[in-house]
């Protein structure tokens, strides 16, 4: 069989600073691979195609996510959809993860599916002591099978400009921790039905400069968010009577999409 696979671009991605980039997601036939998106605006390559020519369970849901990311992103950015609370940013990006999700059951066997605030039992955490629920959780099933070929976790974040009088900014970074410890619990506890650990995403919109570039150094180092920062793994982070601590070391790379939009993408 003829080796053909596909390669993603994302034109207008990789300058995180332009106010007027927005940027687009397409396929082109050529000769390589695909590339997953991070929060760098980077593409990481990975081999997509397997030996038939189809895309497995696993890559399509890669595809479903980084495509329905960017189109949320520059449908808030061009105001074609408003949001102004969580609840109806996770209604939005779940219409769109729904729309785009389908577009991949490519034969009558082929089941995705999507659920929002699903329980998941998993191990104790800060932000879930007693089971967790999933902002959205998105799955392949093959045929009448009752286990999932592939799934992905996604949790959400939206920081308005105007803070509730019962939040503060860094009650909102400690949250960004939360819910690394918890998607790091479903990678770890949540396999699938190849014993894969699932793709598990954090998403955050933010409306107020302060967490990608804040004007004073926060009071909180070992979970700050801004730009370039990165956090220190295995290390019990204590904020309140809360502890987290993350396994992983990540990179908080922000991108500008338009005034006062923020977007950070997280691959845990």
């Amino acid at each position: 069989m003829f080796n053909y696979s596909t390669s993603v671009f994302q034109s207008l991605y990789t300058d995180k600073r332009a106010e007027s980039s927005l940027p687009f997601f397409f396929i082109s036939p050529t000769l390589g691979t695909i590339g997953e998106s991070t929060s760098t605006g980077e593409l990481n390559h990975i081999s997509i195609m397997q030996s038939d020519g189809v895309y497995s369970y696993r890559e399509r849901l890669i595809l479903i996510v980084e495509q329905a990311y960017l189109l949320l992103r520059n449908k808030i950015a061009g105001k074609d959809i408003l949001v102004n609370n969580e609840a109806s940013m996770q209604m939005q990006f779940g219409s769109i993860l729904t729309n785009i999700g389908k577009l991949y059951e490519f034969s009558p066997n082929d089941h995705f599916r999507i659920e929002l605030e699903t329980p998941e039992d998993i191990s104790k955490t800060a932000k879930s002591p007693q089971g967790a629920k999933c902002d959205i959780r998105l799955s392949f099933f093959e045929g009448r099978q009752a286990i999932a070929k592939a799934k992905a976790y996604i949790e959400l974040k939206y920081f308005k400009l105007n803070l509730k009088s019962s939040e503060t900014i860094t009650d909102n970074r400690f949250a960004v921790f939360m819910d690394l410890e918890n998607l790091e619990r479903y990678q770890d506890e949540k396999r699938d039905v190849t014993s894969s650990k699932p793709l598990c995403y954090e998403i955050v919109f933010a409306e107020n400069s302060t967490y990608y570039s804040p004007k004073r150094k926060p009071k909180y180092e070992s979970f700050d968010i801004s730009e370039g920062k990165t956090n220190n793994p295995n290390a019990l982070i204590v904020y309140g009577s809360k502890k987290v601590k993350l396994q992983k070391k990540y990179k908080f790379q922000w991108d500008q999409c338009a005034d006062n939009q923020y977007w950070l993408k997280i691959n845990v």
